[in-house]
């Protein structure tokens, strides 16, 4: 009888090799995933810039055609409809990067960028965005002692002699435009995808210094850092960009209808400041309530589509307008 002819090893490694070997290293993973984010973020930063300065030299060069320079440099520092103009490239370029990257996730464009679904019940709504005062009046205070290489007069200008016409324009676009855009690229795109090789902390923290860099200015940097901070976290707990979306819309919004009424009617300021002292205690209790609920939910599931690399109150001083 012959001796039986040892089975070949068709499934056993090659000599020398194993399963760390096998697989990418977690510092490859990470520059894998990292990489194309950074570049978008830097391609739509670019695209922004870019934007902006086109509009601003043809509103320069239109308003010359019909006033002196003097007068297209007041109409730039004051005019609310330039400022919004000049803004907009640079929001279309986040949103539009953010959905270029993904758009061919087997999820679909809408669900990889947290857009799809929330974890809120409606009464967690209010309550999430009301305590969210906390974090934006913890910003603010840290803006109003950084330096700015904004003059405060350019904001005051604006919000005392805007018309009840343009004020309403202003307020709806300054919290929709950038609540949409920057919370779809910052939470949606950037944060989700860095989750994917990095831990949602780290995630959170790169993502928030991105989102403060785009702002450049040092005192709305620091307040856009504490914000992204805060909005990260929410993503990140309930899964969806959604949330952060309505917080963000509702500070720029809240802040500018506030900073417009205050500047234009100028009220006793003893009222105004109890009003916000009561609403202070009511927002650091909704601030303390929702983190409670956030933390005791399951955190958001990070994306799993294709694997990587393996297949207001006025604060004197503080010329800020958004976030």
């Amino acid at each position: 009888m012959a001796p039986e002819t040892p089975a070949p090893a068709a499934l056993a490694p090659p000599i020398g090799t194993d399963k760390a070997a096998a697989d990418p290293p977690a510092s490859r993973r990470r520059a894998a995933t990292a990489g194309p984010v950074f570049l978008a973020f830097i391609l739509a930063a670019v695209l922004g810039v870019l934007g902006s300065v086109a509009i601003v030299l043809t509103y320069m060069a239109i308003a010359r055609g019909v006033s002196s320079w003097s007068t297209t440099q007041r109409g730039f520092d004051s005019g609310p409809t330039i400022i919004l103009l000049s803004a907009l490239p640079m929001e279309l370029a986040l949103a539009g990067m953010a959905f270029l990257m993904v758009r061919r996730s087997k999820r679909g464009p809408v669900a990889e960028l947290g857009l799809d679904r929330h974890r809120l019940a409606m009464k967690e709504w209010p309550i999430l965005i009301i305590g969210s005062g906390v974090p934006f009046a913890l910003g603010a205070a840290l803006a109003s002692i950084a330096p700015s290489t904004v003059d405060p007069d350019t904001y005051v200008e604006l919000w005392r002699n805007i018309s009840p016409a343009s004020a309403v324009l202003w307020v709806v676009v300054i919290g929709a435009m950038p609540g949409l855009a920057e919370e779809i690229f910052f939470r949606g795109f950037m944060q989700r995808r860095l989750a994917r090789a990095w831990s949602p902390v780290a995630a959170i923290i790169v993502s928030s210094l991105m989102f403060a860099f785009l702002h450049l200015d040092p005192a709305t940097m620091a307040l856009a850092l504490v914000l992204g901070l805060w909005l990260g976290f929410v993503a990140w707990r309930t899964g969806s960009t959604w949330p952060g979306i309505a917080i963000h819309a509702t500070i720029n919004s809240s802040w500018n209808a506030g900073q417009i009424w205050f500047r234009q009617t100028e009220p006793d300021p003893s009222p105004v400041y109890m009003a916000l002292g009561a609403l202070g205690v009511i927002s650091l209790l909704c601030f303390a309530w929702s983190v409670r609920f956030l933390l005791r939910r399951p955190a958001g599931a990070s994306p799993s589509a294709e694997p990587v690399a393996r297949s207001g109150a006025p604060v004197t001083g503080l010329g800020v307008s958004s976030v």
